[in-house]
């Protein structure tokens, strides 16, 4: 049973210490995670630090200002490799890595994305015209693609927001279903969800949700594809890292 997760970690170099601390806790349950999706890695001036026991770090960060850049965290045992043409990164705007990894006999494509808050409609034409033509090539690769992200769209003013409908419209016209439904922020009085997990295929049965913890202002995110004949489900889990 592959299981995903992600987080927006607002500096890898500061949570890093807890991050690990949380994997070991989930491994000492007997929960393996295939690969760990970082949006806001900021700088990553000494990577060999940063490297998680039993996981390959692949990472990419801005050169021109501070903040942004991704990340994945994928297990050793799994063989993985940057997909540069599919890896845009324009700072601030669309924030990219992809990865190829083999679970089984099967080729996963992951996909990384971070876009930065920003009020520009220019900005965001850019990042609504890259999300859609990304989204397109991974479906030229005839196989499961799973892209995770914090786009900064919250989807929980669908109804009332265009930008919002026009994100969800991208996601379904490339055959992608968004599989996050409870907010994954909150924020003195508000909350949001704009941490998100897409697939371009439907298994029969997987689990998707949030993870509640302090190693970020963002919630963990996660997806485990399980077995076809288990039922959908969607749930929360409380992870207090002290």
């Amino acid at each position: 049973m592959p299981i995903f997760l992600s987080l927006n970690a607002q500096s890898l170099q500061s949570k890093y210490e807890k991050l690990c601390a949380f994997i070991l806790e989930l491994c000492n349950n007997d929960i393996l995670i295939d690969a760990i999706a970082i949006q806001e890695t900021w700088q990553l001036p000494y990577p060999d630090l940063m490297q998680i026991p039993g996981y390959t770090l692949h990472y990419k960060t801005r050169v021109f200002s501070r903040g942004g850049g991704v990340g994945f965290y994928i297990r050793n045992d799994l063989n993985s490799k940057i997909i540069e043409n599919l890896s845009t990164f324009h700072e601030q705007i669309f924030e990219c890595i992809t990865v190829e990894i083999v679970c089984g006999k099967k080729k996963v494509m992951l996909s990384n994305i971070y876009r930065s808050p920003s009020p520009n409609n220019a900005l965001m034409e850019q990042f609504l015209e890259k999300f859609d033509n990304h989204l397109n090539s991974l479906n030229t690769f005839n196989c499961q693609s799973l892209v995770f992200l914090d786009s900064n769209v919250n989807l929980l003013n669908l109804n009332s927001n265009a930008i919002a409908s026009r994100y969800m419209d991208a996601i379904f016209n490339n055959g992608f279903l968004q599989t996050i439904f409870k907010s994954t922020r909150i924020q003195n009085q508000s909350n949001s969800l704009i941490d998100h997990i897409l697939s371009n295929r439907n298994p029969e049965g997987f689990s998707s949700g949030t993870i509640i913890s302090d190693i970020s202002d963002h919630f963990f995110t996660f997806l485990a594809l399980q077995n076809p004949k288990k039922k959908q489900n969607s749930k929360n889990f409380k992870i207090k890292i002290l």
